[in-house]
Parts: structure tokens; C-alpha cells; sequence
């Protein structure tokens, strides 16, 4: 043990100089060392010659560890416990404590002259005398102009020594700043932002993502992509995992599903990345809902864009169609009265032209139900009942329906007269047994179609704001079919919304018919469930106003004997209006060509007494042709005859100055009877 003892001291005292005391922490290692040696039975000749080194040895050993110090980069210095330095080593002190070099050694190093510096390296000494801890400060210096930052760490050496090491850390601290502002600007980015590993395993995730998909960041983080992505599966990750890595980036859409397992619409910007060797998947993702929400109304507005180009594509052509037909009609019609002047009205041929004129004026009908479609014809609301409405259409329906679709009527209302477009209530009425004819197949059904009197108080009024308190005439009309969920419901007024197959309904059938009947003052309701079938009641108020009956008055035409010019571009309608014309004694000169006529006219004006002339003409409309007679004479009479007033109205032909307006076809009745009161107004 003595032995022991010695053989280590005087080793010690070689390294530390001849003359000078062993430091006293040096004693735990020397007794750490004896103790082994007997608990173990050490070899002492073997410990002898591990021990027994030369002085030459020793100051090598010395040389070395010099050598190291002056190698290490940071700056070291040794002092005190009272901080005064004793030693230091490094290329520039001077610039980390803002000292001259060479008064650095005898200094206290708590009072270099920053007050601040110098506290905290008096408190961090303080803390190391105390507790033999090692305790490090940060501090900041101008060095050359530039803010420098520093760690200075103090630790006990020996007894009373101690040992600081500082280091720049500059770069560093410009790292943690760059790193805190890239973290602030992840962190508050609108986006969301996901680092995936390539096993899709979600290991970082920014706040946006944690709000918008209402996880946690526990819970998020111990998710997979494949939990949140509709995109991916298991089987489809890997093959998506490779086309990313070897494309290095992709831009997609996909469906996110939140916590609450709501699915909303992202576009994804996905990134491939190598950080020290390991692959990594940086994606952002952003919220596209009203992306997505602006695009399908874009396209729905383009749809109803389409469809309304169709509808006024189709107005125009059911217009000219009018057009033609009144023509055909109106030669048709009058033709028939000419025939009826010829004979007596007790014959047979009389009773067969009638019913000739009666087909006439259903066709009439017919034209007037293709301009209210084409938004060409004004309403016309005169009291009307609503059972002879309803009973036209089913007859028509009856004929067109298939047999497995059976019609019910209950026709109950004790008086159903309203004040009405009775073509518009017709289409109203058409449109709806249409959708229930739709709704019904190809299984078949029953259509069953309903008119009773109902009253309505103060309590229904507050119900439903489109009516007001009174009687009213419920027309229903009642199917069978597969009914409609309450979304749908919400929708079916919608123009162009349909649930129809495309080229089966246009979608306007029931926005059209809701405006009908707004126009009539009227509401429309519907009750309708899945399976269940549908329902649909249309109000409109009953009116005290009564249809006076038709009184059948002996045919007896005005008569005349003024001079008249005929113009129209159908041959047949001016052969027409001479013959009808002349047997009422008018004197008759009829045209085919408005620009002739014209010249005819300029050529003599005053051989005229009356001008009648066909609106839609080749070359020259009739309104301009009044227009240019009028200019050459301003007191001549002219009536217009039109079967399409998209130009031209009663209201605005009559403030041009023209003195009588017809719509075609004409019946010779109405065109003798106005010009008799033209010319009986002059």
C-alpha cells in the first residue's frame, strides 16, 4: 500500500515539476488506484513499469498536449477562483473580450468593460466556486463592426483553478434565427404543410394542417397518409412513392377527410427530398372547396348559357314557324268565310265550314301557345274556368300516354273560374302530368289529377307569403312514381336543374310553370318523399267576375266603298284580301312587293284611301313602309296585320300613327268590322 503511495507521488511530482505540491485533486486518484491494486491483487512490478516513466517521456507527453490546445479552436484561458486570469490561448482574445493582448493575463475576466458581460461572467463564477458545476453564459460584441455572438463555459479545473472556454457562435445563433423565421413563416402559412416519410408515416405537420383536418398534433402524428388521403392505399402508395421520387415533384387534387370524417377537396403540391442521407415527402396542400365550388358554377352558368341560346334559338324558329302557319291559317280561314257567304246556313255545307272554322281556331290556339313559349305573345287574363282547362289537356294526354300509366279525375270545385291566361294554365297543367308521366316510368302508374275550392285565413297566409286570405281553386296533380329526396326538392324551380337523362327534359318545365303561376297570384307546393311518389298543388285565386255566354249573331259584315291597297308577301293571302275586300265593296289593289307598292303609291297618293299591310315582309317591313307613306301623305290610314309581334305591337303601332293593328291569321269578320272603324274615326 505504502509503496503504492510513493511510486504514484513521485510520478506526479516528475510531471508537475520537482519542488512543487502534488495538486490536492489528485489524492481521490491516487487512493483509486492503491485501492485497486489491493482489491485485486495488481501485479506490482508489472504497475512499477507502467509507472517508471522517464522525464523525457513525460515532457513529450507535455509537448502533445500543447500541441492539441493550440489546435483546438476555441479560445481557453485558466484562472482563479477570484477570475483573475492566469493563462489563455488563443489567435485573438483581444477581439472576445475587447482587451489589448498583452494585458489580458493579470486581469480579472468579470471586468472587461461591458458592465452586462462582465456581470454574467461574475455570477457564472460564483456558480461554478459553489457547486463545482460546469455553467455556461451567452454574450454579444461588436468585433469589427459586426454584431458577434458567444458561449463562454466555465468549469473547475483544480483546487483553485478554473477553466473558460469560449466560442463564436454566430453562425450558429444566424442558423436558429433563420430556423425560428422559417418555423414563424411554416407555422402561420395559410397552407397546410405535411413531411411524410416514404413509408407514409406523417412525422411533422405545420398549424394549418392540425386546423384544417381538426387533429391534434399527437394525434396527426401518429397518423399515416393513408388515414386523411382518399387517393391512397396501401396497394397504391409504393408505385405513387416511386413516380414522386423519380419525378422529384407533382402537382394533384385529392380529397382530404377531417376528424369528423367530412371529405373536402385539396390541391396537393408534393416535393421529393434527401436531408443527410434519408428521404423525406414535403408536401403543401391547400383547401380548394370554393375552387371547386366557382368551377361547377362556372360550368353550370356556361350550361345555362347553352340552354338559354338553345331556348332563344328555339323562340326564333317557333316564331317563323308562327309565322308560316298563320299564313296557311289565315288562307284556310278565310277562304272558308268566303265559301260560307256563298251559302245558306241551313244546308249541310254550312254546318261542315263550320266545323272547318272551328278546327281553324284551335289551330289558332295552337300558334298562340307556341308564342307564349317563345316569350313572343303577351298575356292575356280574362276570366276563365278552370274544369274546361283541365278537361282539354286530359283529353289530349289520354291519347298520348302510355296504357300503363291510368288517368283519375276528381273535378269537385263548385265554382272555378279565375282570372287566367287560359294558354298559359294549359302549358302549366301540360308541364306538370308531364313530369309525372316521367316520374312513373317504365314501370307505369296513376296519374291522378284533382280541382276542389279551398279557403284560405289569416293562419294559412302566414304560412305560405304568395297568398292572400279568400277562396281559391286547388289544382293537383298526383303520381305514383319514385318520388324525390328533400335535397332534390330544394332545387326543382331551379332553370335548367333536372334529374331527367340528358335529352329527355330541358330543366325549365317547372321554373316555367312557378312563374305562371306567381304571374296569376298563385302558389305552387309540393310534397313529395323517396318512393313515395309526388304531389304537386297549384293555387289560384278564384274571381267574382262571370264568362258571359257566346251569343250567335247572323253573319252580317260592314260594308264600304273606299279604295284600298293590299300588300303581302303571300300570293294567296292578297288573292285572299281581294276577293274578301271586293264582296264587301271596297275597291281593291293588292301587291306581293313592298317596295313596289310603295312606288305605286309615291306615284299617286291620293287614288288611296286605306293602306293594310303585312308586317314581316321581304326587302321592306311593313312599319317602315308605313313610315314612308305616312311621309309622302300623313293623313293616309293604315292598319298592320303580324302573326309574330317580336317588333311590333299594338301599343307601338299606334304611337308610329298607324290607325289599326291585327294579328294573324285575320278573320274577314274582324277585318271588315277595323276597317270600318278606321275610317268611321278619321
Amino acid at each position: 500500500m505504502a509503496g503504492t503511495h510513493s511510486l504514484l507521488r513521485r510520478q506526479l511530482k516528475r510531471f508537475f515539476g520537482d519542488g512543487k505540491e502534488i495538486p490536492t485533486g489528485f489524492q481521490p486518484f491516487i487512493k483509486a488506484v492503491n485501492d485497486a491494486y489491493c482489491e485485486f491483487d495488481i501485479d506490482r512490478e508489472m504497475l512499477e513499469r507502467s509507472l517508471e516513466l522517464s522525464s523525457q517521456e513525460l515532457l513529450q507527453i507535455n509537448a502533445e498536449m500543447r500541441a492539441v490546445l493550440q489546435a483546438f479552436p476555441d479560445t481557453l484561458f485558466t484562472i482563479d477562483h477570484e477570475g483573475t486570469i492566469m493563462s489563455c490561448k488563443t489567435g485573438s482574445p483581444g477581439d472576445l473580450l475587447v482587451m489589448p493582448e498583452g494585458k489580458i493575463v493579470g486581469k480579472r475576466i468579470q471586468d472587461i468593460p461591458f458592465s452586462d458581460i462582465g456581470h454574467k461572467f461574475r455570477e457564472a463564477l460564483q456558480e461554478v466556486n459553489d457547486t463545482q458545476s460546469v455553467v455556461s453564459i451567452e454574450y454579444l460584441l461588436e468585433v469589427r463592426g459586426q454584431p458577434s455572438y458567444y458561449e463562454a463555459r466555465l468549469a473547475p479545473l483544480f483546487q483553485d483553478q478554473r477553466i473558460v472556454i469560449v466560442r463564436n457562435i454566430t453562425e450558429r445563433k444566424q442558423a436558429e434565427e433563420v430556423l425560428r423565421f422559417t418555423q414563424f413563416s411554416v407555422d402561420h402559412a395559410q397552407d397546410g404543410i405535411l413531411w411524410t416519410m416514404p413509408d407514409a408515416r406523417i412525422f411533422n405537420a405545420n398549424e394549418a394542417a392540425f386546423r384544417s383536418l381538426g387533429y391534434s398534433r399527437q394525434e396527426l402524428l401518429s397518423m399515416t397518409v393513408l388515414d386523411i388521403d382518399d387517393r391512397h392505399t396501401e396497394a397504391t402508395w409504393s408505385e405513387w412513392w416511386m413516380t414522386l421520387k423519380t419525378e422529384g415533384t407533382q402537382i394533384t387534387t385529392a380529397s382530404f377527410r377531417r376528424k369528423d370524417g367530412s371529405v373536402f377537396p385539396v390541391g396537393v403540391h408534393s416535393n421529393y427530398l434527401i436531408v443527410d442521407g434519408k428521404e423525406y415527402i414535403f408536401a403543401f396542400f391547400r383547401d380548394i372547396t370554393e375552387q371547386v365550388q366557382a368551377e361547377e358554377e362556372k360550368e353550370k352558368l356556361q350550361m345555362q348559357l347553352l340552354q338559354s341560346q338553345k331556348m332563344q334559338a328555339l323562340g326564333t324558329l317557333a316564331g317563323g314557324i308562327a309565322h308560316d302557319f298563320n299564313n296557311i291559317l289565315g288562307a284556310i280561314i278565310g277562304y272558308t268565310e268566303l265559301s260560307r257567304f256563298s251559302i245558306r246556313e241551313d244546308t249541310p255545307a254550312w254546318e261542315n265550314l263550320a266545323k272547318v272554322l272551328q278546327a281553324c281556331h284551335r289551330a289558332k290556339d295552337l300558334v298562340a301557345r307556341i308564342l307564349a313559349f317563345s316569350r313572343q305573345s303577351e298575356q292575356e287574363m280574362k276570366p276563365t274556368q278552370l274544369h274546361l282547362v283541365v278537361n282539354e289537356v286530359l283529353r289530349l294526354l289520354a291519347a298520348s300516354l302510355p296504357s300503363s300509366i291510368k288517368i283519375r279525375t276528381s273535378l269537385s270545385a263548385d265554382s272555378d273560374i279565375i282570372m287566367a291566361d287560359p294558354t298559359q294554365i294549359h302549358q302549366v297543367l301540360m308541364n306538370l302530368c308531364a313530369n309525372a308521366h316521367h316520374a312513373m316510368m317504365p314501370e307505369g302508374g296513376e296519374l291522378r289529377v284533382e280541382l276542389a275550392t279551398v279557403q284560405f285565413d289569416a293562419d294559412d297566409v302566414a304560412a305560405n307569403p304568395d297568398l292572400t286570405t279568400g277562396e281559391y281553386c286547388r289544382l293537383s296533380v298526383r303520381d305514383t312514381g319514385h318520388g324525390m329526396d328533400r335535397r332534390t326538392m330544394e332545387k326543382i324551380f331551379e332553370p335548367y336543374f333536372t334529374t331527367k337523362k340528358k335529352g329527355v327534359g330541358t330543366g325549365m318545365g317547372l321554373s316555367v310553370v312557378h312563374g305562371i303561376v306567381k304571374n296569376h297570384h298563385g302558389a305552387i307546393v309540393v310534397d313529395s318523399g323517396e318512393g313515395k311518389g309526388t304531389t304537386v298543388a297549384v293555387f289560384l285565386p278564384k274571381t267574382e267576375e262571370q264568362i258571359l255566354p257566346e251569343i250567335k249573331e247572323p253573319l252580317r259584315l260592314p260594308h264600304g266603298d273606299e279604295r284600298i291597297i293590299f300588300i303581302d308577301d303571300e300570293e294567296v293571302l292578297v288573292e285572299l284580301g281581294e276577293k274578301a275586300l271586293k264582296r264587301l265593296g271596297y275597291s281593291v289593289t293588292g301587291m306581293t312587293c313592298p317596295i313596289e307598292a310603295l312606288k305605286a303609291f309615291r306615284a299617286h297618293p291620293a287614288q288611296y284611301d286605306l293602306v293594310i299591310t303585312d308586317m314581316t315582309m321581304p326587302n321592306m317591313n311593313g312599319d317602315r313602309l308605313a313610315r314612308e307613306m305616312m311621309t309622302i301623305r300623313p293623313d293616309i290610314p293604315i292598319i298592320i296585320c303580324t302573326g309574330y309581334s317580336e317588333f311590333i305591337s299594338e301599343g307601338k303601332a299606334a304611337v308610329m300613327g298607324v290607325k289599326g293593328f291585327l294579328m294573324k291569321p285575320v278573320a274577314v269578320k274582324d277585318l271588315a268590322e277595323t276597317i270600318r272603324t278606321v275610317f268611321d274615326n278619321r
